[in-house]
C-alpha cells in the first residue's frame, strides 16, 4: 500500500504543479482532507520534495514485497496493485543503481529541484 500511496500522491501534485499550485502546499492541502497517508505526512516532506530520497528502503526491496504479495493474491482480482506494480517494475530502469523507494517520486518528477521546504521563499 505504500508504494500505491507514492505513486497516487506523486500523480496528484504532478497535476497540482502543472496547474500552478506548489507541491509543499498541495501536500498540505492533502493532510487537511481525505488524501492524507503516511506518504504524504511523512515521506513527501522528508524525503521526496526535498530530493533526499534517503528513507533506507531500497526501491528494489519494495518491488520483492509487491512480488511477494502479489503471488499471495494470486487468483483474486487486483487491478489496482497490478497497475501500480506493473508502472513501478516497468519503470525501474529510469532510476539507477540501488534507488530508494522514495524515488517513486522523481518517476513523476517531483524532487528534480532540491530545497528545503521549511525555508522562506525570498523575492528578488
Amino acid at each position: 500500500m505504500s508504494a500505491s500511496n507514492i505513486a497516487v500522491a506523486s500523480e496528484a501534485l504532478s497535476i497540482a504543479e502543472r496547474f500552478g499550485i506548489d507541491p509543499e502546499t498541495m501536500t498540505a492541502v492533502l493532510n487537511e482532507a481525505t488524501g492524507r497517508s503516511q506518504a504524504t505526512e511523512l515521506k513527501f516532506p522528508r524525503y521526496i520534495l526535498t530530493g533526499s530520497f534517503d528513507s533506507g528502503f531500497a526501491y528494489d526491496l519494495m518491488l520483492k514485497d509487491m512480488t511477494i504479495a502479489m503471488g499471495i493474491a494470486d487468483g483474486l482480482e487486483t487491478p489496482v496493485v497490478d497497475t501500480v506494480f506493473e508502472t513501478l517494475r516497468g519503470s525501474r530502469g529510469r532510476l539507477g543503481d540501488a534507488p530508494d523507494h522514495t524515488e517513486i517520486g522523481r518517476l513523476y518528477g517531483l524532487g528534480t529541484t532540491p530545497h528545503d521546504p521549511t525555508e522562506k521563499e525570498t523575492s528578488k
